[in-house]
Formats: C-alpha cells, sequence, structure tokens
C-alpha cells in the first residue's frame, strides 16, 4: 500500500461488510414494506370508521327530521282528549280514538328512537377522539 494512503485516516474495512450491509439494507426494506401495508390497512379501516361515522349523522337526521314531522300528533292528540265537541255538529265524543292512540304510539317510538341515535352518536364521536 503507498504511504501516502497509509498516513490517511481510512478505516479498516473489514472482509464481508459488504455483505453484512446488503443483508441489513434488505431486511430494513422489508421492515418498510410491512410497514407500509399495516398503513395501507390501518387507513382502509379509517376510512370505514368515517363512513359509518357519515352514516350514523345521516340516520341522526333523518330521525330527527321524522320526529319533527310527528310533532302534530302531540298537539292534535291534546286537541282530542278524552271527551271532544264536534265544532260541525256539536256532538260529544266520550270514546277515545283507535287511530289516535296508534299515531300517538308510533311519535313516543320514534321521539325513543332519536334520542338514542343522538346518545349513541355522542358515545361514538366521543370514542374516535384520539
Amino acid at each position: 500500500m503507498p504511504t501516502l494512503i497509509q498516513s490517511m485516516d481510512i478505516p479498516e474495512v473489514k472482509e464481508g461488510t459488504n455483505e453484512a450491509a446488503a443483508v441489513e439494507f434488505s431486511q430494513v426494506a422489508d421492515e418498510e414494506d410491512q410497514l407500509a401495508q399495516e398503513t395501507g390497512l390501518i387507513r382502509r379501516r379509517l376510512e370505514k370508521v368515517e363512513q359509518l361515522s357519515i352514516s350514523l349523522g345521516q340516520y341522526e337526521t333523518d330521525l330527527v327530521g321524522q320526529e319533527d314531522r310527528l310533532q302534530g300528533v302531540g298537539w292534535f292528540g291534546e286537541k282530542l282528549q278524552d271527551t271532544h265537541t264536534c265544532p260541525v255538529c256539536a256532538a260529544v265524543h266520550n270514546d277515545g280514538n283507535a287511530r289516535l292512540v296508534e299515531l300517538q304510539t308510533l311519535a313516543q317510538e320514534m321521539r325513543a328512537l332519536t334520542l338514542q341515535s343522538t346518545k349513541r352518536r355522542q358515545n361514538w364521536t366521543a370514542n374516535l377522539q384520539f
């Protein structure tokens, strides 16, 4: 080896260093591929969660709209209590209207569904925050 090169501070490279570096590089590349696959899987899961959140919000909006539509049933029920005087013929009706009871039951079920949906959405949103 020339004296000029010997006088330089060049590290000594042992035999097999290149092969070891190539093996390590291959391992790092494999790990990178695995992490990329895991990242893709997590992104797809996140997209599904976001789609579910959007669907849940739309469902809640639909339920609130249905509940708003049924508010008239409560007003109608107040007007038709147990006894009702007909504004046309002035007859007094003592028996309850079966259809009114059915509408009131449906309205109460809709209110319960809307309340449940709202609570579930709040829980869902709270659990999504990281």
